[in-house]
């Protein structure tokens, strides 16, 4: 009997688990940001969401302060030259079944190929309406 329970739970746990589902969100949310589109980064956040960067900590309640933060980024980052951002080391881990963490360690280029900036990053995602959503984004310092 106990072997059935454990397969069981192997077979639930296989089912609930969707980090593929949350890798492929969070992929079509770094090529959203690569085309430097406020209109096209805001679907992927829930509302409220929050952006930690170690310069600054930005609430964003609704669509127009999501569209707000990122075309201030975004400007800065035309200014940079920016060309593309490549995540490596990249983990999902699902820690409930709405609630989901990815981390890695994103290098961003300019458009010769130089390295602009790399840090490390943590987002915390929700599942919202079955969609998995950005709730929280931490970018830190990476050593």
């Amino acid at each position: 009997m106990i072997n059935h329970l454990g397969q069981l739970d192997h077979l639930l746990q296989k089912h609930l688990d969707e980090t593929e589902t949350i890798l492929a969100t969070f992929k079509a949310y770094t090529q959203a940001f690569e085309t430097l589109d406020p209109h096209r980064v805001e679907p992927f956040f829930h509302q409220p969401a929050v952006l930690i960067t170690s310069a600054k900590v930005s609430l964003m309640s609704n669509s127009e302060e999501i569209k707000r933060v990122f075309w201030i980024l975004f400007a800065d980052l035309t200014l940079k030259d920016f060309k593309c951002s490549k995540i490596d080391a990249i983990r999902a881990k699902q820690v409930s079944e709405n609630q989901a963490i990815v981390s890695g360690v994103a290098t961003r280029y300019d458009r010769s190929n130089q390295v602009l900036d790399r840090f490390g990053l943590n987002y915390t995602l929700r599942k919202a309406d079955r969609n998995w959503k950005i709730v929280v984004a931490v970018l830190h310092d990476y050593w």
